[in-house]
């Protein structure tokens, strides 16, 4: 990914949330659709699906999203740049694209 304009704080204050990442991401792709399930249908997916279970464990992070400020990171590492989200979603499309045969998952 190629360095960035702006700053951690920016990104923060602008597209942190899980949410915003994922109408960003389906903006640039053009398709897709955000479904948001009930917490408790999760927890009861999550009893037979492994996937479903991964979720389950991070799912205070949709109900009460942790916000970072990046002060420490910047602190230790001044030079580092940071990639705005649009353009590394941007970046990571083109590349999928370019890579059709490369798996996401495992």
């Amino acid at each position: 990914m190629s360095g960035a304009q702006g700053s951690l704080g920016a990104n923060v204050a602008r597209a942190a949330l899980s949410r915003a990442f994922l109408a960003e991401a389906r903006r640039q792709t053009g398709h897709g659709r955000v479904l948001i399930l009930p917490s408790a249908l999760v927890r009861v997916g999550a009893l037979a699906v492994p996937l479903a279970r991964e979720f389950a464990d991070i799912l205070h992070l949709w109900e009460a999203p942790v916000l970072l400020d990046g002060a420490k990171l910047r602190a230790r590492f001044p030079a580092t740049r940071f990639t705005p989200y649009a353009d590394g979603i941007a970046e990571t499309l083109a590349g999928l694209r370019e890579n059709p045969g490369v798996r996401m998952y495992f």
